[in-house]
């Protein structure tokens, strides 16, 4: 179901020409002012690449997956997106969504409607440069990811997946770092492009070195320094 706001006078320009004025201007607390939030369950589909290409989507709470499906029904995960980021956005511009997306724990998602979303970039310039400051970080950011999956060896690939988290979501307890792992071990394979057999064996490798400590789906961080030194080893 598409969700369309009611919302903007476009008529009363005053709200939104405050905005160019300001330095420190956030997009986020107006996409939520303005758009609805969805609590979509977990395993469900936000969106296949064959739907119409219609909505962007910012993840309020929880964590969802993008990938591609091969004929042969074989997923090809191309990343997580946790709070505070964003799926659909390589999809703008394009007719019909470029992968499918799929809820991997119970979460809240903003569904943003891009033709609306349109309407109100127009009305600010500054809303229309953090937009596209967000697009530009995406691109590079994607970049980035081929560059480690290509280069890096696969040990660093896992450390860096970790650290990568960290940045995301995590708990700090006793001078430790806890990510709560809400994909499969299976998901990370194919993100990294490593076989489960090789991920559980450099798992390994890492606790016996006292690097991280694994228990059930939580990954704690016991050394950050020695694991960022690591993650430089290509």
């Amino acid at each position: 179901m598409d969700i369309f706001p009611s919302f903007l006078n476009l008529n009363n320009k005053n709200k939104f020409n405050c905005l160019t004025s300001n330095p420190n201007y956030d997009l986020i607390s107006d996409v939520k002012s303005i758009f609805f939030k969805r609590r979509f369950r977990e395993n469900e589909i936000i969106y296949k690449s064959t739907d119409n290409f219609k909505n962007l989507y910012y993840v309020d709470h929880g964590c969802i997956k993008t990938f591609k499906t091969s004929s042969s029904g074989v997923e090809s995960i191309s990343g997580f997106q946790m709070a505070g980021e964003w799926a659909g956005l390589e999809s703008v511009g394009c007719t019909s969504y470029n992968n499918y997306t799929q809820v991997l724990i119970q979460s809240d998602v903003y569904v943003i409607n891009y033709q609306a979303l349109q309407k109100f970039l127009i009305t600010s310039f500054e809303a229309l440069r953090k937009f596209n400051k967000l697009l530009s970080y995406e691109i590079l950011r994607n970049i980035k990811l081929l560059n480690i999956l290509r280069n890096s060896k696969r040990e660093t690939k896992v450390i860096l997946f970790f650290l990568e988290l960290a940045s995301k979501s995590s708990l700090v307890a006793n001078d430790e770092i806890i990510l709560d792992l809400y994909m499969s071990r299976g998901d990370i394979s194919s993100y990294l492009s490593i076989s489960r057999e090789e991920i559980s064996r450099i798992l390994q490798k890492l606790q016996n070195s006292g690097l991280i400590y694994v228990k059930n789906r939580q990954i704690h961080l016991l050394d950050m320094t020695r694991l960022i030194l690591l993650s430089s080893d290509s």
